[in-house]
Protein backbone atom coordinates (compact mmCIF):
# COMPACT_ATOMS: atom_id res chain seq x y z
CA UNK A 1 0.00 0.00 0.00
CA UNK A 2 1.32 3.44 -0.91
CA UNK A 3 0.73 6.12 1.67
CA UNK A 4 -0.21 9.50 0.26
CA UNK A 5 1.81 12.52 1.19
CA UNK A 6 -0.03 14.75 3.60
CA UNK A 7 -0.75 18.07 1.87
CA UNK A 8 -0.32 20.24 4.92
CA UNK A 9 2.15 20.71 7.71
CA UNK A 10 2.06 18.04 10.40
CA UNK A 11 0.00 19.32 13.29
CA UNK A 12 0.55 18.25 16.85
CA UNK A 13 -2.02 19.56 19.28
CA UNK A 14 -0.17 20.13 22.58
CA UNK A 15 -1.55 18.44 25.68
CA UNK A 16 -0.89 19.12 29.33
CA UNK A 17 -0.91 15.35 29.97
CA UNK A 18 1.58 14.17 27.28
CA UNK A 19 3.44 15.56 24.26
CA UNK A 20 0.39 15.97 22.06
CA UNK A 21 -2.45 14.67 19.91
CA UNK A 22 -1.83 13.69 16.31
CA UNK A 23 -3.85 11.94 13.62
CA UNK A 24 -2.79 8.58 12.19
CA UNK A 25 -1.44 9.90 8.89
CA UNK A 26 0.72 12.50 10.62
CA UNK A 27 1.96 9.82 13.04
CA UNK A 28 2.90 7.61 10.07
CA UNK A 29 5.00 10.39 8.55
CA UNK A 30 6.77 11.13 11.85
CA UNK A 31 7.50 7.41 12.34
CA UNK A 32 8.81 7.31 8.78
CA UNK A 33 11.34 10.02 9.72
CA UNK A 34 12.40 8.52 13.08
CA UNK A 35 13.32 4.83 13.18
CA UNK A 36 13.44 4.92 17.01
CA UNK A 37 9.71 5.68 17.12
CA UNK A 38 7.46 2.96 18.49
CA UNK A 39 3.79 2.42 17.75
CA UNK A 40 1.99 1.08 20.84
CA UNK A 41 -1.39 -0.52 20.09
CA UNK A 42 -3.28 -0.48 23.40
CA UNK A 43 -6.47 -2.22 22.24
CA UNK A 44 -7.48 -5.65 23.54
CA UNK A 45 -6.36 -8.98 22.08
CA UNK A 46 -9.94 -9.52 20.97
CA UNK A 47 -9.84 -6.27 18.97
CA UNK A 48 -6.54 -7.22 17.34
CA UNK A 49 -7.96 -10.62 16.41
CA UNK A 50 -11.29 -9.31 15.08
CA UNK A 51 -10.32 -6.00 13.46
CA UNK A 52 -6.61 -6.32 12.64
CA UNK A 53 -3.45 -4.44 13.59
CA UNK A 54 -1.41 -1.63 12.06
CA UNK A 55 1.41 -2.77 9.79
CA UNK A 56 4.57 -0.72 10.30
CA UNK A 57 6.89 -3.23 8.64
CA UNK A 58 7.49 -0.80 5.76
CA UNK A 59 8.66 1.89 8.18
CA UNK A 60 11.44 -0.04 9.88
CA UNK A 61 10.04 0.94 13.27
CA UNK A 62 8.82 -1.22 16.12
CA UNK A 63 5.23 -1.94 17.12
CA UNK A 64 4.17 -3.19 20.54
CA UNK A 65 0.74 -4.67 21.21
CA UNK A 66 -0.10 -4.23 24.88
CA UNK A 67 -3.66 -3.74 26.15
CA UNK A 68 -4.23 -0.75 28.42
CA UNK A 69 -7.62 -2.09 29.51
CA UNK A 70 -8.71 -5.71 29.62
CA UNK A 71 -11.97 -7.53 29.06
CA UNK A 72 -14.53 -8.37 30.26
CA UNK A 73 -14.91 -5.21 32.37
CA UNK A 74 -12.36 -2.94 30.64
CA UNK A 75 -10.30 -2.67 33.81
CA UNK A 76 -6.94 -0.93 33.61
CA UNK A 77 -4.09 -3.36 33.02
CA UNK A 78 -2.13 -2.92 36.26
CA UNK A 79 1.04 -4.23 34.58
CA UNK A 80 0.84 -1.85 31.61
CA UNK A 81 3.54 0.63 32.65
CA UNK A 82 5.97 -2.06 33.82
CA UNK A 83 5.51 -4.17 30.68
CA UNK A 84 5.90 -1.21 28.34
CA UNK A 85 8.97 0.02 30.22
CA UNK A 86 10.49 -3.43 29.81
CA UNK A 87 9.65 -3.57 26.08
CA UNK A 88 10.67 0.06 25.38
CA UNK A 89 13.28 1.16 27.94
CA UNK A 90 14.46 4.29 26.07
CA UNK A 91 12.44 7.08 27.66
CA UNK A 92 13.42 9.53 24.92
CA UNK A 93 12.12 7.45 21.98
CA UNK A 94 8.85 8.76 20.52
CA UNK A 95 5.90 6.58 21.54
CA UNK A 96 2.75 6.78 19.41
CA UNK A 97 -0.27 5.30 21.22
CA UNK A 98 -3.25 4.00 19.25
CA UNK A 99 -6.57 2.39 20.23
CA UNK A 100 -9.95 2.16 18.51
CA UNK A 101 -10.80 5.86 18.62
CA UNK A 102 -8.41 7.82 20.85
CA UNK A 103 -9.68 7.23 24.41
CA UNK A 104 -7.46 4.49 25.78
CA UNK A 105 -4.48 5.84 23.85
CA UNK A 106 -5.05 9.18 25.64
CA UNK A 107 -4.93 7.34 28.97
CA UNK A 108 -1.84 5.32 28.03
CA UNK A 109 0.08 8.38 26.78
CA UNK A 110 -0.75 10.17 30.04
CA UNK A 111 0.40 7.24 32.19
CA UNK A 112 3.68 6.81 30.34
CA UNK A 113 4.43 10.53 30.49
CA UNK A 114 3.97 10.28 34.27
CA UNK A 115 6.44 7.36 34.16
CA UNK A 116 9.08 9.69 32.71
CA UNK A 117 8.71 9.13 28.96
CA UNK A 118 9.47 12.38 27.15
CA UNK A 119 7.70 11.97 23.78
CA UNK A 120 4.26 10.38 24.13
CA UNK A 121 1.66 11.03 21.41
CA UNK A 122 -2.01 10.11 21.30
CA UNK A 123 -3.24 9.09 17.82
CA UNK A 124 -6.66 10.66 18.29
CA UNK A 125 -8.41 9.19 15.26
CA UNK A 126 -7.45 5.68 16.34
CA UNK A 127 -7.33 2.51 14.30
CA UNK A 128 -10.95 2.65 13.15
CA UNK A 129 -11.66 6.39 13.18
CA UNK A 130 -13.35 8.49 15.82
CA UNK A 131 -16.83 9.81 14.98
CA UNK A 132 -16.62 12.41 17.76
CA UNK A 133 -13.78 14.19 15.95
CA UNK A 134 -14.15 16.49 12.92
CA UNK A 135 -14.82 14.26 9.90
CA UNK A 136 -11.69 15.28 7.97
CA UNK A 137 -9.53 14.40 10.98
CA UNK A 138 -11.28 11.17 12.05
CA UNK A 139 -10.19 8.94 9.22
CA UNK A 140 -8.58 6.18 11.28
CA UNK A 141 -5.44 4.18 10.54
CA UNK A 142 -7.26 1.19 9.02
CA UNK A 143 -8.92 3.31 6.34
CA UNK A 144 -5.77 4.94 4.94
CA UNK A 145 -2.63 3.15 6.16
CA UNK A 146 -1.23 -0.40 5.96
CA UNK A 147 -2.73 -2.94 8.32
CA UNK A 148 -2.96 -6.73 8.55
CA UNK A 149 -4.87 -9.48 10.25
CA UNK A 150 -3.47 -10.34 13.68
Amino acid sequence: MTVKAFPQEIQIIPSSFYTGDINSLHAWHLMEENKQAILVDVRTKEEWDLVGVPDVSGLGTKMITLPFRTLPHMEINKNFAAELTSAAPDKTAPLFFICKGGGRSFEAASVMTAEGYENCYNIYDGFEGNPSVVASESIGWKNILPWRAA
